[in-house]
Formats: C-alpha cells, structure tokens, sequence
C-alpha cells in the first residue's frame, strides 16, 4: 500500500469532541451539584474539595483522550483495510528506543504489509523518574520488517529528539555534511560507516529534511523503525510519516541485495574478531 493510497479518518481532537458532547447529561448535573453540597454541608474542607475537583476532571480528559486515540488508530486501520489491536508484546520490538526507562508499552497497533513487507503503526510510552519526578513519555512508531537483511545498530537522529540522545547506545557519530547538521545527527555501530552513507544519501537527507525533519529513523535488526517522539492524533502528521517512510525505503529498495551480502559478511567478520 502506498501513501497516497491511505484514507482519511477523523484527527483524535475530533473524535474527543465528539465524546465529550456524548456525555450523559445527568453525569454533568452530578458532577456540577454533588460539589456545592458537599461544601454546604461542610464534609470536606474547600481547598481538599477543589483538589479532588480538579483531579477528576483531569482524569476525565485522560480517559476522552485515550478513548479517542484508540478510536482514531482504529478508524485508520479499518478504513484502510489493516488490522488492529489494542496492545503488542514488548518483545516483538528491538532497539535502544525500546530498552530506555520503565513502564514500556505498545498500543493501538495498526498492522498490515507495505509493498510486500509486514508493517505496523503504534503508540509507544515509556517512564522515566520515580514518584513526583517521574515523566512519562509519548512515541508513534512505524516499524518495517525485512526478511532477509539483519542490520545493524543505526539511527538518524532529529535535532528535535536531542532529549532522547541516549538512545545511540555505543555506536559512532558520523559527520554530517553542514547543511544537515542542524537538523539530525547521524550514529552507527562502529564498522559499518560505509554502509549507513548508502542509505542515507545526500538526496535522500535533503528530502527528510525538507519535508519533515522532526522524525527521526532507527534500523535494527530485521525491522526499520519511523519515529515522532508525540503520539499522532492527526491525519497530516501520519501522513508525513508515510511520506519518510516510502521516500527511505525508495532509496533502500535497490541496496537490499547487496546490503544483506555486505552485513552478513561483517557481522561474521565481528563475531569471529570478539
């Protein structure tokens, strides 16, 4: 399936409107009148009253939103002929973006295959911190399988990702030419440098770059993984993501051959030098 092949679902904010605008109208008169009551009749005191006030809306507008995302991925799935579920193991993915902080899990999975690869769209978190200084932290994840190529450690990073730069785990920095400096950082594992440079080739960073250079693209293993570090809730921006991904796998496609010859005689290379 390509890009231009994907239909529109309605963006997650839309959705949550429309939940919102759904809720039962006896809920909202208790919820408004249960509060003066409670203050009248003097059972807790105003300042506690108005924590726990605020607490439940905020849990609310967790619980419309989440509902939303789940019914926007679904919509998507649905409309464009793919498969959903709600959650996937942990151990179906690999990567340092995987491995980082606690409390990882996968969501609203969209499943189906890209031009004969199997691939999938989902939602990401992951924890970091403890108690209050704990943060927890939103991806979308377009993840390509590959049969045959097992790849190495390599990751184009987006500026905007600078946050998330322990993810390069060991791997050596490659310079940039300057006018790419700004927008990514380029790591791989060490002994493969002359490889990376064929799949990122200067025509294909000018056209992430110009398009969207927020994303940032991971290859491990025998899957390639697209990444925003939000959780996508519009149309455009899974849009944009399909965009990257047709435009890198395009670049790919006629290297595959002769990468899965040139890594499998590295990888030997490093296992029997360790």
């Amino acid at each position: 399936m390509n890009k231009n092949e994907f239909k529109k679902a309605k963006d997650t904010k839309d959705i949550a409107i429309e939940l919102i605008k759904k809720t039962p109208y006896w809920m909202i008169l208790a919820f408004v009148l249960i509060f003066p009551l409670v203050h009248i009749l003097n059972i807790i005191p105003i300042i506690d009253l108005m924590k726990i006030y605020f607490f439940l809306i905020f849990c609310y507008v967790i619980y419309i939103y989440n509902k939303a995302q789940k019914i926007f991925m679904e919509r998507f799935a649905k409309d464009n002929g793919l498969n959903y579920q709600k959650t996937a193991a942990m151990e179906t993915v690999h990567g340092k973006l995987f491995e980082v902080g606690h409390s990882r899990s996968i969501s609203n999975v969209i499943s189906g295959m890209y031009k004969d690869h199997p691939m999938r769209i989902f939602n990401y978190t992951f924890t970091t911190g403890h108690g209050r200084y704990s943060r927890t932290h939103g991806f979308t994840v377009l993840e390509l399988s590959f049969e045959k190529v097992d790849f190495p450690h390599i990751l184009l990073l987006s500026q905007t990702m600078g946050y998330y730069r322990g993810i390069r785990g060991k791997s050596e920095s490659i310079s940039l030419e300057d006018e790419f400096r700004k927008d990514f950082e380029l790591f791989v594992q060490k002994g493969y440098e002359i490889e990376v440079m064929q799949i990122f080739t200067l025509e294909t960073l000018r056209t992430i770059k110009e398009k969207v250079a927020k994303f940032s693209i991971g290859f491990y293993g025998k899957a390639v993984y697209f990444f925003d570090d939000k959780t996508i809730g519009k149309n455009i921006d899974l849009q944009e993501l399909l965009g990257v991904t047709e435009k890198v796998f395009e670049s790919m496609r006629p290297l595959l051959n002769r990468l899965y010859n040139d890594f499998e005689v590295l990888h030997k290379y490093y296992r029997d030098k360790s």
